[in-house]
């Protein structure tokens, strides 16, 4: 295997394509050049949501007022307000209920938050997919659901 320097693909020399043996060798060494090289240019997940994390303005925060009846739909409209920013960290209050966040409030949200959004999916244990929701999409609530997400890694 040729390794280029240009992409990211391995790069083969010319053989008999009708050769049974040499494609499936072919096709083993093609896995083994292209997962070493993977793992020599991509960082790990972990290193990327570390670098994530430190684009959070810890001097800067958020406030989300969320009930814990509707987490999804407040979370949601929270983020979709103008002055949401991902740089920014995110502190949550509970409507009615008194408590300064210092991480515990917002792990708190974000496990209600994923069983909420459990309830919008669809599929047997071992597969589960978005439930189809016109309206969910016209509103962009996955695109929504994506941003919270993202939010939860990066800041829990």
């Amino acid at each position: 295997c040729i390794m280029s320097t240009k992409d990211s693909e391995c790069e083969w020399p010319t053989g008999s394509s009708g050769d049974e043996e040499y494609m499936e060798m072919k096709s083993a060494e093609d896995e083994r050049c292209c997962a070493v090289q993977r793992s020599e240019q991509c960082p790990t997940l972990e290193s990327i949501i570390q670098s994530l994390f430190t684009q959070v303005n810890s001097n800067s925060s958020y406030n989300v007022i969320v009930r814990r009846s509707d987490v999804l739909s407040d979370g949601i409209n929270a983020i979709k307000r103008s002055t949401f920013s991902p740089s920014k960290l995110i502190e949550i209050r509970f409507v009615g209920e008194n408590g300064i966040d210092s991480g515990g409030l917002k792990r708190e949200y974000f496990s209600l938050f994923g069983r909420e959004l459990c309830n919008m999916l669809v599929g047997n244990s071992n597969k589960k997919f978005p439930m189809h929701n016109i309206v969910a999409l016209q509103k962009n609530t996955f695109y929504y659901i994506g941003q919270l997400i993202s939010v939860a890694i990066v800041q829990t």
